[in-house]
C-alpha cells in the first residue's frame, strides 16, 4: 500500500464505523397502541406484560397449557393464533378473548395456524377506557428446541481420556 493509502485509512474506518452506528432520523414511525405480551416460560409459567408492565395483571393456571388471564382494564377483542415451536404444521398457542379484562390462554392446541411464533398481530384490539388499540405478542419460550451443549461434554470426555493416557503410560 503506498503512504497516501495509509493516511485515508484510519479516516475511513472511522467514517464507516459512524455511518453503522447512528441511526437515521427520518423513516420511523412512533407507535402509540399499546401492548399486550403473552410469553409461556414453560407448560406451567406464563407471565403478561401491558405496555411493559405486569401491575394489575393475574395470571390463573386452569391446566397445564392452560390459563386465564385477568386484566384491570376492559378490551374488546377476538381471538388470535401463533404457530407452536414443537410443531408449527399442526399445534398453535391459541389467545381467546372472553369478556372485559379476560382472556383464555391455551399452548399447544391442535389446529394449525400461519402466524410465526414471537410475530404481533397489530390492531388485536381495543382498550376501553382510552379508545386506545393494543397490539398483541405471543413468545412460547417454553417449547423451543434444546440443543445439547456438545463443545463443553467433548472438552471434558477428551480431558479424561488424556488423563487415563497418560496414568497408563506412568504405570507401564
Amino acid at each position: 500500500m503506498s503512504k497516501s493509502t495509509l493516511k485515508i485509512l484510519p479516516a475511513l474506518m472511522a467514517a464507516i464505523t459512524a455511518a453503522l452506528v447512528t441511526q437515521p432520523v427520518f423513516g420511523s414511525s412512533i407507535d402509540l397502541d399499546h401492548q399486550m405480551v403473552f410469553t409461556e416460560n414453560s407448560s406451567s409459567s406464563l407471565s403478561v406484560t401491558y405496555d411493559g408492565s405486569s401491575a394489575g395483571i393475574t395470571v390463573t393456571p386452569i391446566s397445564p397449557d392452560g390459563w386465564t388471564v385477568t386484566f384491570s382494564q376492559s378490551f374488546t377483542s377476538g381471538g388470535f393464533t401463533w404457530q407452536d415451536p414443537t410443531d408449527a404444521a399442526v399445534l398453535s398457542n391459541l389467545v381467546l378473548f372472553l369478556s372485559g379484562g379476560r382472556f383464555d390462554v391455551i399452548s399447544d392446541f391442535l389446529v394449525p395456524t400461519t402466524q410465526p411464533n414471537g410475530s404481533t398481530y397489530v390492531g388485536a384490539g381495543t382498550q376501553v377506557s382510552d379508545g386506545t388499540p393494543f397490539d398483541m405478542t405471543f413468545n412460547d419460550n417454553g417449547d423451543t428446541a434444546r440443543t445439547p451443549d456438545t463443545g463443553t461434554t467433548g472438552s471434558l470426555l477428551g480431558l479424561s481420556l488424556m488423563g487415563l493416557g497418560f496414568l497408563r503410560r506412568k504405570l507401564c
